[in-house]
């Protein structure tokens, strides 16, 4: 079986991480067991797998600003920390609620400039809640719709009413 650089490159990366964990356990270091234990390094292609994004696009989201600062190993290779892997999952969530990606960027952008941009992030959040909640009661009304219509279509089914052709 062939691997890849991306593969040998990954296992060399595990390989190392383990070494520097049992190193850790041995000396007795607990914050240094931790470290190694928790601080989990992926690359792109792993990150595109978990988060189910398609490498391209983690690419698009760092080309715009979206995802900024992602670590590089000396061959320039992303190394996605755990920072960067949260950052990611914010995305993911506020992108399937549909949160238009320039919110997202002006949001991370001020996250990015520190603690005075609190009440600046907080404001686009409660934004983005209201709209989402506006949403929500649209889809509710959609399914208490669609429930009624499918009521009726059962009781044609089930020979309690005739067919009908109103919409």
């Amino acid at each position: 079986m062939l691997l890849t650089n991306g593969v040998l490159q990954g296992l060399t990366r595990l390989r190392k991480k383990l070494e520097n964990l049992a190193i850790a356990i041995k000396t007795r270091n607990i914050n240094d067991a931790h470290k190694y234990a928790k601080n989990t390094i992926l690359i792109l292609a792993e990150v595109s797998k978990k988060y189910d994004f398609t490498p391209d696009t983690l690419r698009y989201y760092e080309r715009i600003g979206l995802l900024t600062n992602i670590p590089r190993n000396k061959n320039g290779i992303r190394d996605y920390d755990e920072q960067s892997c949260k950052k990611i999952e914010f995305i993911k969530c506020m992108r399937n609620a549909g949160v238009e990606i320039e919110i997202l960027i002006e949001y991370m952008t001020l996250l990015g400039q520190g603690k005075n941009t609190v009440e600046a992030r907080k404001g686009l959040l409660e934004e983005q809640r209201a709209k989402l909640l506006e949403k929500q009661k649209n889809i509710t009304e959609t399914i208490e719709r669609l429930n009624y219509k499918l009521k009726l279509y059962d009781e044609i089914v089930q020979g309690k009413r005739k067919d009908f052709t109103e919409i």
